[in-house]
């Protein structure tokens, strides 16, 4: 059976190589009609011009000419080879109109790129399998930023890469909470007695100071966690086996399996060859060590509201708490020096003699002391629950993970251009 569609080629724009998928539709639908009728109509059919006349090198065709006598007759010979290859390795099921539709894309695949439909990414069906047309040398994925970094999630999930993440993660979680323990042992009486409130924010002996100063050195660790985990083997074969078949970006929740490719066609410049193949683990294995997928990180910022949850992140929560914290002593610390000067004011104007003056600011500042070692202690509350909250997010996935900490994709560089054997 073939069936041949009106369609415009999208992924490769007007190129020989392009314009395969119809040559080889052609060939399939005139080989079993007999040699006579091959050679009567092959060089007549518009596609077979269109491919003739974007041919290069190193096509077998280029430099035959459809109106010399004797290159018509060679390229006749060619076709009709070709056609025999194609029929033996495919039986001529052919539907060569199948991949040019846009099928819908998955849930996780429309929040990452914004689209809900996208081009296929099998070109032709044969029999039941989805397949894709492939030159000996050819790219696997396109190369648009949200496309790629929605593969990187996907292969990221798909790899169990997001679980050793985590892992290493909630270490990175966990040294930051007892870090900030151990700093908070050092705002206590002794400390207390010799600094002001706001020097205790200030200076290297509050833990909230060196956490704030900490933040960046604390944000690139975190980025290194996500770029030792993409040196994983298993990352690098799920990223292949997304770019080849679209596993997650049809196959996903939402998404129109009929969009995904299962088999790979791949034809040789001489069109003497033909490789038919599944996708499979060899295939994708083989790709998979020829593409070496780095993603960069850089730090950004998420603001957004997903799912009613806060835009908050970690960094920003953590922020936020600091803060109104920060800003909690500084009430303490303006309450106990108005409270001192009142007293002073009464001490000079005799309202009370100098032993009770001395009391009263004892007491004053005891009660300060008191105050800030109790928001140091409810800064700490604040700052396990962050961690504990930043913790449940991690298991939710890597997309979630990213938002968390501010840190997005910011490009990737692999090398999706791939030789295959034919």
């Amino acid at each position: 059976m073939y069936r041949f569609k009106e369609y415009t080629v999208i992924a490769e724009g007007k190129t020989a190589g392009a314009e395969m998928e119809k040559v080889i539709a052609v060939c399939s639908e005139l080989y079993p009609k007999g040699k006579e009728t091959f050679y009567e109509e092959i060089l007549t059919r518009p596609e077979i011009k269109l491919f003739l006349s974007l041919a290069k090198k190193p096509f077998s065709v280029v430099g035959l000419k459809i109106n010399n006598e004797t290159d018509a007759e060679k390229l006749k010979k060619i076709f009709f080879d070709f056609g025999k290859v194609i029929n033996q390795k495919t039986r001529g099921n052919i539907d060569a109109g199948a991949g040019q539709s846009k099928p819908e894309v998955s849930t996780f695949w429309t929040e990452i790129t914004e689209k809900k439909k996208d081009t296929s990414k099998a070109d032709i069906m044969i029999g039941r399998n989805k397949v894709s047309v492939k030159a000996p040398v050819a790219q696997i994925m396109s190369g648009k930023k949200k496309e790629t970094k929605a593969t990187v999630l996907a292969a990221a999930e798909a790899s169990g890469l997001d679980k050793s993440i985590q892992k290493a993660l909630f270490a990175e979680v966990d040294k930051f909470v007892e870090s900030s323990e151990t700093n908070s042992k050092k705002i206590n009486v002794g400390a207390l007695k010799k600094m002001t409130a706001k020097q205790a924010k200030e200076s290297g002996n509050a833990h909230v100071k060196e956490l704030v100063d900490n933040q960046d050195a604390s944000k690139q660790q975190i980025i290194n966690v996500f770029k030792d985990a993409f040196k994983n083997e298993k990352f690098a074969y799920a990223f292949a086996k997304e770019a080849m078949t679209g596993s997650e970006k049809f196959g996903g929740e939402g998404g129109n399996k009929i969009g995904q490719a299962t088999h790979y066609l791949i034809w040789d410049y001489s069109l003497r060859k033909l490789r038919y193949t599944p996708i499979d683990s060899k295939l994708i294995g083989e790709t998979a060590k020829k593409m070496k997928p780095e993603p960069s990180m850089k730090s950004a910022s998420f603001v957004r509201k997903t799912k009613g949850e806060e835009g908050y992140r970690f960094f920003q929560a953590f922020r936020a708490e600091v803060k109104t914290v920060l800003g909690e002593m500084d009430e303490v610390e303006e309450e106990a020096n108005e409270q001192v000067e009142l007293h002073r004011r009464m001490l000079t104007e005799g309202y009370i003699n100098e032993n009770r003056f001395m009391d009263t600011v004892k007491k004053i500042y005891t009660v300060a002391k008191n105050k800030i070692v109790g928001l140091a202690k409810k800064l700490m509350e604040k700052i396990v629950a962050i961690a504990k909250k930043t913790k449940e997010v991690i298991q939710k996935g890597i997309k979630e993970t990213l938002e968390m900490f501010e840190i997005d994709i910011s490009s990737v560089k692999v090398n999706t251009e791939v030789r295959f054997k034919v």
